[in-house]
């Protein structure tokens, strides 16, 4: 009996030891080298680069689009990492300053050789669990709003964070729904509730398909974006 105990004792320190090993999932489902709240300069700098050595650097009206090629990402190469910035302020006379452009979206391409089983393998190593299903949100009309859930299947993988509801403090949710009807399209008092209740504040989606395009993996943070920008103007109230 007294060496079955101390073999017991023995495998549970052993299972601690190892879990103590583990590294934390990164539950914010960051890029690696990155932070939501980086500026586009502060990518750059994370990875090594200058505005003129990356392979794309595009200042639109509102956005700035960042390329990077050629990426060690999760144990394969990425081809094409697109790095998409916007100003949610709202504030023509902020324009220029690149500080208040947010990042909000990442999306990588791999060859079709790649082995995304294994990209796979290291996405659970970095953000844990995958979930299965997340809703995506699409404007029909001005005021209308189309609800997409997508299941997981064979070919396409999700790793999702904190819903909306759980984040959104409840004496500021009426001002919280006001303000983000400016930066979801289509969102209106009726349909808030499901919207707030479903909508996530990260998505990460892993495709796994044949044909151009098909190997790719998306990070949609626009719902975190939002959340901060309207959080600093209640704040600022």
């Amino acid at each position: 009996m007294l060496k079955k105990r101390l073999w017991f004792l023995a495998f549970a320190l052993i299972m601690l030891l190892c879990a103590c090993g583990q590294p934390e999932p990164n539950s914010d489902l960051e890029f690696p080298k990155i932070s939501w709240d980086m500026t586009p300069e502060e990518v750059l700098k994370a990875y090594g680069i200058s505005r003129e050595e990356a392979a794309l650097y595009e200042e639109g009206e509102q956005e700035i689009r960042l390329r990077l090629d050629n990426v060690e990402l999760f144990g394969q190469t990425a081809e094409h990492v697109f790095i998409n910035f916007a100003d949610f302020s709202g504030n023509e006379d902020l324009a220029e300053k690149k500080e208040i452009y947010k990042l909000y979206e990442i999306k990588a391409y791999y060859e079709q050789s790649s082995d995304m089983k294994a990209v796979k393998d290291k996405l659970d190593q970095a953000y844990g669990s995958t979930i299965p299903a997340y809703y995506h949100f699409m404007p029909l009309t001005l005021d209308q709003m189309r609800e997409d859930a997508y299941k997981e299947s064979d070919n396409a993988k999700y790793w999702g964070n904190s819903l909306l509801k759980d984040v959104i403090p409840e004496e500021h949710l009426e001002a919280y729904k006001e303000q983000w009807k400016f930066y979801q399209i289509g969102l209106n008092d009726d349909n808030w509730d499901f919207f707030k209740d479903n909508a996530r504040m990260v998505v990460v989606i892993m495709a796994d398909n044949e044909g151009e395009n098909g190997k790719a993996i998306s990070w949609n943070a626009k719902n975190l974006a939002v959340y901060h920008t309207i959080s600093s103007q209640i704040d600022n109230k």
